[in-house]
């Protein structure tokens, strides 16, 4: 396993970096020896060289910001596509089973399969290079999302609708109609069983009076009356309990 950045130690960083020079190296070598033409891949030098130059007269930020832009409302576009249509499928049987067969066709296809026909569709202009940014994000994007979606514990959806949350309140967050209980123990072991309840609560802006109230009534709901105040290992050790209690692994 790869380890973090931070854990590399030096001889590691410097293999590292050798490698990065060694392929530079082969690179121009490469190049150099005339074996792929400049037009197709040029040398690293000549990269740099036209770099200095495209400063010097002023265009090479122009050039950046220009393919920064279309990358980025390429992304933005594709994301506020993919996030709802993927929640919406990844929550739906029907409906990820009549766009199965569409997304199966979409996502082996790379961006730059897209090109033919985003010129007889868009022509020569700034919206085909969107498009295109478009389309090769937005598949990978929307499976992302689905499985996301997908992989919610059931346990937690259905211990919402039991605390009075809707499909909506559940596709949209907790609400401030709804109390909110960790299924994993783990969570927030320095809280107590009251401020883990009303912490949903406490992050939409309940008053403390009324989040206070509400907490309580869910507490009594699921029959941890007495254990408001319980906190660290012992919050933890009851948690736990309950999640055993539901027949979770």
């Amino acid at each position: 396993m790869l380890g973090k950045p931070t854990d590399r130690v030096p001889w590691q960083l410097m293999v590292s970096c050798l490698s990065f020079f060694a392929m530079i190296l082969v690179w121009e070598l490469i190049c150099r020896m005339g074996w792929i033409e400049p037009i197709f891949l040029p040398a690293p030098s000549q990269i740099a060289d036209r770099a200095v130059k495209m400063y010097a007269q002023g265009t090479l930020i122009e050039h950046v910001a220009a393919s920064t832009r279309r990358v980025m409302v390429g992304f933005f576009f594709a994301s506020l596509a993919a996030i709802p249509l993927g929640i919406f499928l990844g929550t739906s049987r029907f409906f990820m089973a009549v766009f199965d067969p569409i997304i199966s066709i979409l996502r082996p296809l790379p961006s730059m399969s897209w090109i033919p026909l985003s010129l007889l569709w868009l022509g020569i202009t700034e919206a085909r290079k969107y498009s295109i940014v478009f389309m090769g994000a937005f598949a990978p994007s929307l499976l992302y999302v689905i499985e996301a979606t997908k992989s919610i514990d059931p346990i937690l959806i259905r211990a919402a609708q039991n605390l009075g949350a809707t499909r909506k309140d559940i596709m949209q967050g907790i609400t401030p109609r709804c109390g909110m209980i960790f299924q994993q123990y783990a969570l927030f072991p320095w809280k107590t069983v009251q401020q883990n309840v009303s912490f949903g609560l406490k992050t939409r802006g309940v008053p403390k009076k009324e989040r206070r109230e509400i907490a309580q009534r869910f507490i009594e709901l699921v029959g941890l009356r007495g254990f408001e105040v319980i906190w660290d290992k012992v919050q933890a050790d009851v948690l736990k309990s309950m999640e055993m209690g539901n027949g979770r692994p």
